[in-house]
Formats: C-alpha cells, sequence, structure tokens
C-alpha cells in the first residue's frame, strides 16, 4: 500500500494552481450561471478560499476540489436568489396597491422586507414564511403548527396586517 507524503504548500504552488485552472473554472463557472460579473466573482471567491486552505493545511487544493467548491458557491447563489425572489412573492401577496406598485418598480429591498418580518410575533413570521416562501396550503401549516385550519387561517390574516404595518415602519425610518 502507497503512503501518502504530505508536504507544506508554498506560495508558488497556490500560484501555478491558479495559472493552470483560473481561465478553466472562470468558463466552468461563467456557461452555469451565464453572468460575466458572479462568474467573475465566484471564481475569486474558489481561488480566496484556496489560499486559505494552502495557508491552514499541508495539503494543497486539487483541481477537483476547485470545481466542487465552484459547484457549492453556485448552489449557495441561487439558493439565496430563490428566498430573495420568495420575499417578493411575500409582498405581492399583501396586494395592496402600493406593495404591488413596489414590486414592478423594483423598489423593494431584501433588507427591508427582512427587518419586517423579524419585528412580527414568531408565530406570525412561522404562518408567513409557510405560507409564502415554502409555499404551504392553509391545511399543510396548520397540520405543522398544531391548529386547526380556521385558526391557521385567521392567524394568516392577522400575520399579513402585521407584517403590512411593520413593512410600512420600515419605509419611514
Amino acid at each position: 500500500m502507497a503512503r501518502r507524503v504530505e508536504t507544506a504548500a508554498t506560495d508558488t504552488d497556490l500560484l501555478a494552481l491558479y495559472d493552470a485552472h483560473v481561465s478553466d473554472l472562470y468558463a466552468f463557472v461563467l456557461r452555469r450561471c451565464g453572468n460575466v460579473q458572479l462568474a467573475e466573482d465566484l471564481t475569486q471567491d474558489v481561488f480566496v478560499a484556496a489560499a486559505r486552505r494552502f495557508r491552514d493545511t499541508t495539503i494543497a487544493p486539487s483541481p477537483g476540489w476547485l470545481y466542487q467548491l465552484a459547484r457549492s458557491r453556485l448552489i449557495d447563489h441561487w439558493r439565496r436568489q430563490a428566498r430573495g425572489a420568495g420575499k417578493l412573492r411575500l409582498v405581492c401577496a399583501i396586494e395592496t396597491d402600493e406593495r404591488v406598485s413596489d414590486v414592478a418598480e423594483g423598489v423593494v429591498s431584501a433588507e427591508r422586507l427582512t427587518a419586517a418580518l423579524h419585528k412580527l410575533p414568531p408565530d406570525h413570521r412561522a404562518v408567513l414564511v409557510l405560507r409564502y416562501l415554502d409555499e404551504f396550503t392553509v391545511s399543510q401549516i396548520a397540520e405543522t403548527l398544531g391548529r386547526s385550519v380556521r385558526a391557521t387561517e385567521s392567524l394568516l390574516v392577522r400575520a399579513r396586517q402585521n407584517f403590512e404595518l411593520s413593512y410600512e415602519e420600515q419605509a419611514g425610518e
């Protein structure tokens, strides 16, 4: 059985890894996301992580590790993007003219939505997240929260009203 000999990675090793793989890794990410700026950012993140790994361990990152990390970073980006889209759906669900126009104009910010949600009582936040982000039905929410369907419907109405007030407060700050 062959023994694996571990040696300390050097800055030269990192530069060689970068030179050998940056173009291909960038192309790999760009093909998957279709956005030049995002591909540049994610490629940079991968090599920053590689530099940290060089610094913290005696094992140099392999090209396969670089590609796996790039895939992971893309998945994380897509998940964050999906959560943001869900938050916009939550605002649309309030169904007031001002909210719809805010969304249509792209004025709504994720920070404002998040801050508004965090000001709500936990049960209101939970019912809104389950309904509009996780897309549960009212009966699924009722089962999850251990409530009746009618009580869950009432909770959802109150939660929407409180969210609207909280959202308005965020606009004034």
